[in-house]
């Protein structure tokens, strides 16, 4: 241990004698009984987070992020005075003109009587920026207010203030810590940088030129542009396998974060067109991925394996698409942003895929019976009874309709029914449907009589999903139900009045897939523009464990027979709440897909063994095959805990700054729990002047070297160089499944090194040898 030099004791002395003087001076801060309120509000929520259903984690969690939102407001505004506690984090001396200036930096803004002593608000005062960008020793000019200031900046310090007691001082590479027993002492500086790790991560940035084709070995050295390496000839034996399976049927790869899946299942796109480019052209061909930014950067990752215009998608855009324009004018185009978890849940529940074909199988045999005593009493001769049935049930009603009505044939016959059999077939029709009507309004009547009949929605849905949907959960979803069903007549009334005035009728999100589902059902073929259908020749699903059972069954419905399909997907990787997806087998057996082989990738290429180790230690008991395997070794993954979130995002900001410096090619992603924090985030290190900052908001991402701050839904199925996650705490990842999918995704998306920067309490999904590192224990 090193000895106290006289400037160290000098910096003890000073800092010392300040806050003794900051606390003779300012007057007390008085916390409001409100704040103790919203405190206690927060502890109790985080008790009983644990214990919680998964359909309440979400907004719990919300709850307890705007509870710890309205404390900081208060903290800042509502309380008048100085909180002793801990006043500051931060010390800069600035001299201008001769003449020295000593700031403090906090939550709070307090100046002494004789303006010696001042705290200003490190997120909103202009002053408190010089701080974040210079260095001790450095000139300044900055423009505060309308002003210009020059100066130097003498000395900068982070200070630690537990309880009212100085306990920490670091300036520069001096670090002072106060212990209990030998008081205050030296501490070994030690240097944490991200390093080495430039060109790490494959990213697409846009296809090569010349002629393209697999098996071209991979770009040397780092690039401003992230090319998609085109890996072909680096490709295992067992990847290979599955990209020259045979053409038909499932090939389905259960692969590890960074093993290569998507990588895979889109060479064996790119290889099928080779092998039959009449079959699998590309326009008869279909890519489903999970998100915008997946579909962004695979459209500029196939054209470099020769295969353009594929039909590049993600799967919620793609339904809302054709629904829109299947039901335009028939169903408002407005979506519901609050749409309660028990709706979701029901929504997506596996038992709403049963509940449809009992619907539609119920029409089917209903009307079959009505029709089969038809023909019987009357006895009709050679009639074409297989094709008709064969229809699907609205097309063959309207057929029917038009056939005794004389307005077209039916396998070039006239028809066949005498006028008195005409006339009982029309009635029995018109007991099913309303013929006057367009076969639109006709299917949205059925799905409407579906979505209203909400005693047997209530029984079947506890026939069927049993306890995972609990008794008040479904109430909730009823009730919801009820509320959109109103809205849509008020809907259908204003139309059909053409009346202008507003109209509350939204769909949610997940009636698209529904209503695709039923429409595929009920009507038959989704169709397109031209009224041919939708059919693919090949169809790879990504992230296949993230789609509903409904979802998944409308693709399987949109792909030619003999199937051709990929899926890929890790179920260690959902992302999707309450999407009905438990295992693959669980899969294959409502696709009716039994006894179909999965294939597994267990050989992570992207990330290290470090961040693999780690990533697999957050999902604990949750994690489905940890025989992972690893090709290369790389630096820790490292926890930092700082006593106020100014100090991190100090640390963070020179971080950040030296890395940009050193490795001007790299890719970096900041990973934040949500947009909002996101966006916080992003405006302070904004105010930094950290270069190559953006702010994704909607999968936006230009693939290309600089620093991404996002929050965590976005980055699924990317890859970085670097991953730094922020607030890793117990507010923002509670101990549930979901959260620890989350942080297993979010760290799973770093290539060379990952990071996590918390100033809270750290969140106990974190490996035990890392919290005991910062003195806490699981």
């Amino acid at each position: 241990m090193k000895q106290l030099t006289k400037q160290d004791l000098q910096i003890i002395k000073d800092e010392e004698s300040a806050l003794e003087q900051l606390k003779e001076l300012a007057p007390q801060r008085g916390f409001s009984d409100n704040r103790d309120k919203l405190l206690q509000q927060i502890f109790e929520l985080r008790e009983i987070l644990p214990d919680v259903n998964e359909d309440d984690v979400g907004p719990l969690t919300e709850q307890i992020s705007r509870l710890t939102l309205l404390v900081n407001l208060a903290d800042r505004s509502e309380i008048t005075g100085v909180d002793i506690k801990n006043p500051y984090f931060a010390h800069i001396g600035l001299e201008e003109d001769d003449a020295v200036r000593d700031l403090y930096l906090g939550t709070q803004v307090y100046r002494s009587p004789d303006k010696k002593f001042q705290i200003v608000d490190w997120k909103s005062s202009p002053v408190s920026m010089i701080y974040f960008r210079y260095e001790e020793g450095e000139d300044y000019e900055e423009k505060l207010g309308n002003r210009w200031v020059e100066g130097e900046v003498t000395f900068k310090r982070i200070l630690k203030v537990l309880d009212g007691e100085l306990v920490r001082i670091q300036q520069g590479k001096t670090i002072l810590e106060k212990d209990a027993k030998q008081g205050w002492i030296t501490k070994e500086f030690t240097l944490h940088s991200l390093h080495g790790g430039s060109g790490t991560a494959t990213r697409a940035e846009h296809s090569r030129t010349g002629s393209p084709r697999l098996g071209v070995e991979r770009d040397s050295g780092a690039t401003p542009k992230k090319f998609l390496p085109e890996i072909t000839a680096l490709i295992d034996d067992e990847q290979f396998a599955l990209i020259t399976k045979p053409e038909n049927g499932v090939v389905a790869i259960q692969g590890t974060a960074g093993s290569g899946k998507t990588t895979v299942a889109l060479h064996r796109v790119a290889w099928l067109h080779f092998q039959d480019k009449k079959r699998f052209a590309a326009h008869r061909m279909m890519v489903m991925v999970f998100n915008k930014a997946l579909a962004n950067y695979i459209s500029r990752m196939l054209p470099s394996l020769g295969v353009k215009d594929v039909q590049i998608d993600f799967y919620e855009q793609w339904a809302s698409q054709i629904r829109n324009r299947l039901f335009s004018g028939a169903l408002p185009r407005q979506y519901a942003e609050n749409t309660p978890v028990s709706v979701i849940r029901l929504k997506k529940h596996p038992a709403l895929l049963e509940i449809i074909n009992e619907f539609v199988e119920e029409k089917n045999q209903q009307f079959n019976q009505s029709f089969d005593e038809l023909l019987a009493s009357q006895k009709v001769h050679n009639f074409p009874l297989e094709s008709i049935r064969k229809l699907p049930f609205i097309e063959r009603l309207y057929t029917l309709s038009d056939w005794i009505k004389g307005k077209k044939k039916f396998r070039k016959q006239h028809n066949p029914f005498p006028a008195e059999a005409a006339a009982i077939l029309r009635r029995i029709i018109e007991g099913f449907i309303d013929t006057s009507i367009s076969k639109k309004m006709t299917f949205v009547h059925l799905w409407e009589e579906l979505f209203s009949d909400f005693k047997r929605l209530e029984d079947n849905f506890t026939r069927l999903a049993g306890e995972e949907i609990t008794p008040d959960s479904l109430e909730e979803a009823i009730d919801w139900l009820k509320q959109q069903y109103v809205g849509l007549q008020d809907f259908h009334w204003s139309k059909g009045n053409k009346t202008d005035g507003p109209i509350n009728a939204t769909l949610d999100y997940e009636d698209d897939p529904i209503l695709l589902l039923m429409y595929q059902k009920l009507a038959g073929d989704l169709p397109r523009l031209d009224g041919r259908p939708i059919k693919y020749s090949h169809l790879m699903i990504d992230e296949a464990q993230d789609l509903s059972p409904i979802e998944m069954t409308t693709l399987l419905n949109v792909s030619h027979t003999p199937h051709s399909i990929t899926l890929a997907g890790d179920v260690n990787q959902q992302m999707i709440q309450h999407n009905g997806f438990r295992n693959w087998n669980f899969m294959f057996d409502y696709l009716g897909l039994e006894g179909q082989q999965l294939s597994a990738l267990n050989i992570s290429y992207r990330s290290t063994k470090e961040i693999m180790t780690f990533a697999l230690d957050i999902l604990g008991d949750q994690a489905e095959g940890k025989d992972v395997k690893t090709t290369r070794q790389g630096p820790p993954v490292e926890l930092f805990q700082f006593a106020h979130q100014g100090e991190l995002a100090s640390t963070l900001a020179s971080s950040l700054k030296d890395l940009m410096l050193e490795e001007s090619n790299a890719s970096i992603a900041i990973i934040c729990i949500s947009p909002e924090v996101a966006t916080s985030y992003y405006d302070l290190l904004q105010r930094m002047e950290i270069p190559r900052l953006r702010l994704i908001v909607d999968q936006d991402f230009s693939f290309t070297a600089g620093i991404d701050i996002t929050d965590i839904k976005e980055v699924k199925g990317l890859e970085f160089d670097y991953v730094i996650l922020l607030d890793v705490d117990t507010v923002n990842y509670p101990t549930n499944s979901y959260t620890r999918y989350l942080l297993h995704i979010g760290a799973t998306r770093a290539a060379h090194q990952l990071w996590m920067m918390n100033y809270r309490v750290p969140s106990e999904l974190l490996p035990a040898a890392l919290l005991e590192q910062h003195g806490y224990s699981k």
